[in-house]
């Protein structure tokens, strides 16, 4: 009876050793299912990304109570472009950056999924995008946005040039487009950061979810 009982315990721990290695296995970004994208999409938001874009929030609320004390100064338009805020808010977005990379590093799918025959517009258009994890692009945005705020201008450039070009038709590149607007400003390169507000002004749908 012990013996037939420590061959049970056995038998449970393979098949369930068997059955965590088909998840793991299955919930790999070296493959694109159905499964995977919503798993990635699942695990990227609930245990990196939301960290990292509320730590963005609490840190652009400290920068927006600085108060100017020098009233003879044009105050600036934007919160982070007051010399202290980078060292203020240093904490909070260093932890949005690791977060938003995190994300991308952990959670992204770039891999194709398996073509299918005769394909519709919609399937065609999902098949040909460079990233398959809904949030990978978000992760950007914020990590962008974080650089900006600690005065990493050249850094947050690159961010948000390469969320346009990779991005184009999602939410996050018409924020990303404003922001390198705004970064462009800050490195005096006016003439790039108008032509790229005039040609935002010009799109006559912007997407619901913009802050713009």
């Amino acid at each position: 009876m012990f013996y037939s009982k420590k061959n049970e315990c056995m038998k449970v721990r393979i098949v369930y050793l068997f059955l965590l290695s088909l998840i793991v296995v299955g919930c790999s970004t070296s493959r694109n299912t159905y499964f995977s994208r919503k798993y990635h999409d699942l695990t990227a938001y609930y245990n990196v990304y939301f960290n990292g874009r509320e730590s963005l929030k609490q840190a652009s609320k400290k920068a927006e109570a600085i108060e100017s004390q020098n009233f003879d100064e044009i105050l600036p338009v934007f919160a982070f472009e007051y010399e202290q805020v980078a060292g203020l808010v240093s904490g909070e977005m260093q932890r949005t950056i690791d977060k938003g990379d995190k994300t991308v590093t952990k959670h992204s799918i770039t891999v194709k999924p398996k073509r299918k025959k005769n394909m519709t517009r919609e399937q065609r258009e999902f098949y040909n995008k460079k990233e398959f994890n809904r949030f990978v692009d978000d992760a950007h945005l914020i990590t962008g946005k974080a650089h900006a705020y600690m005065h990493e201008y050249a850094v947050a450039e690159e961010k948000f040039t390469f969320i346009t070009t990779e991005y184009p038709k999602e939410t996050s590149a018409y924020e990303a487009q404003a922001f390198l607007a705004i970064v462009l400003a800050q490195d005096k390169q006016y003439v790039k950061a108008e032509d790229l507000l005039v040609s935002l002004t010009r799109k006559k749908i912007l997407p619901e979810r913009s802050n713009l």
